[in-house]
């Protein structure tokens, strides 16, 4: 009786895969061209749709029930479509390209991370050296550090112009055991300026520190994430649901070979990105906060801007000053070492870095950060990527209090700045 149930079993499951699938046509074996044309010609969003057991079955379980068993894809796998009938044949031969394509940008977005931190920390020495007074840090421990960053840019850059191909998600054992070498050594560093300092520990010490530990916690939990995600849609979620695979490949968006899909440009995002987030780091560690309203806009600059050595202003429509300061104790400090080479340098204008705090801070509230958990948005215009408090001195409850107890008072007792 068993072997009859399972015999029958057998043979109703082939029965339903030989009505979906059937035998092979010319029309079946033809791919068409590998583009969202194609996709939408051969209607396969609605097949895909409609497709028998879709809101049960998995990606590999949808696989081999059109031909192919081991399609199994994730981080480091390769999961190939292989060619049109051999032997999977059409429409499902394009969902098995799309995935696959789909499973290729998921390990490069997964790899240029990886690679896009080996870069910002290779800068971060360098970084902090430029917004620090010379008398801060000893140069011998800043030289070292800025050799051994150039070291992990060096070796992490290698490892993504070796890859075999842009689809390739893994590097060679070699090359991964060198960038991870190089990175552990990098982030030892700042214990050893310490040791190595007679003087007492500096808090560019501390921040040389804590930033590579940040760049760290981003790193292992993005990666975190994208294994996360990725396996639940592979592995838990049916090809045809709510946030399955019938929507990600929806329009034939990975049936495709579009340069936004490349390494290059994902690294370049993700580079970008976190540089971004280092940088207000460690104007953060320092106190920075943002003023509106000081004075008018009366300066020589473009459009009445202050341009003092070193000072961060900039001059909006209302004709009133914005301008990047510490908080250094009870003062304030505005002369900032390296203030010039945060946009000539790094490429952030002191109007980028006001404008992008004050929509974080209207939109989230005073120095907001969206990405505390350490994940990190591979969008570099993302809400509050820069969040840097902001203090409105031309608020009145605000310009009462600054005229009897000065400026912080005010922005840390009315404005609630965290400075």
């Amino acid at each position: 009786m068993y072997y009859f149930s399972f015999f029958y079993i057998f043979l109703l499951s082939s029965l339903m895969r030989y009505l979906v699938i059937g035998s092979s046509s010319s029309d079946e074996c033809d791919s068409g061209k590998i583009s969202p044309d194609t996709w939408k010609e051969k209607k396969i969003d609605e097949q895909l749709a409609n497709f028998p057991s879709g809101k049960k079955l998995s990606l590999e379980a949808f696989a081999s029930f059109v031909g192919y068993d081991g399609f199994r894809c994730g981080i480091g796998e390769d999961c190939l479509a292989g060619q049109i009938c051999s032997p999977v044949k059409a429409p499902y031969w394009q969902v098995l390209v799309a995935a696959q394509e789909w499973n290729f940008y998921i390990n490069r977005v997964y790899q240029a991370f990886s690679f896009s931190v080996a870069t910002v920390k290779g800068t971060m020495a360098e970084m902090i050296s430029d917004l620090t007074e010379p008398d801060e840090v000893p140069a011998t421990i800043m030289t070292a550090d800025v050799c051994l960053g150039i070291y992990v840019l060096t070796i992490g850059l290698s490892a993504l112009l070796i890859m075999p191909s842009p689809m390739t998600a893994v590097v060679t054992p070699f090359f991964r055991t060198s960038l991870l070498g190089g990175v552990a050594t990098y982030i030892s560093l700042p214990e050893l300026a310490t040791y190595y300092s007679s003087r007492p520990q500096k808090s560019e010490f501390v921040t040389l520190s804590t930033i590579s530990s940040e760049i760290s916690e981003w790193e292992n939990e993005t990666h975190q994430r994208i294994n996360k995600n990725l396996n639940e849609i592979i592995n838990d979620k049916p090809i045809v649901s709510s946030g399955g695979l019938n929507e990600i490949l929806a329009n034939g968006t990975f049936f495709t070979n579009s340069s936004m899909f490349d390494t290059t440009h994902i690294f370049n995002n993700y580079r970008k990105v976190i540089q971004i987030r280092s940088l207000v780091s460690i104007l953060r560690s320092k106190g920075a906060f943002i003023i509106q309203g000081e004075s008018d806009c009366d300066g020589p600059g473009k459009d009445g801007m202050d341009i003092k050595e070193n000072h961060l202003s900039w001059c909006d429509s209302s004709k009133k000053m914005t301008k990047i300061v510490f908080a250094h104790g009870s003062k304030i400090k505005r002369k900032i070492k390296g203030a010039n080479l945060i946009a000539y340098k790094y490429g952030y204008s002191t109007k980028f870095l006001t404008i992008s705090s004050l929509e974080c801070q209207k939109k989230y509230g005073v120095g907001a950060d969206l990405y505390k958990n350490g994940t990190v948005p591979m969008d570099s215009s993302a809400d509050c990527l820069v969040n840097l408090p902001v203090c409105n001195l031309t608020r009145p409850d605000i310009q009462s209090v600054r005229k009897k107890h000065g400026i912080l008072a005010a922005c840390r007792g009315v404005g609630y700045l965290t400075i």
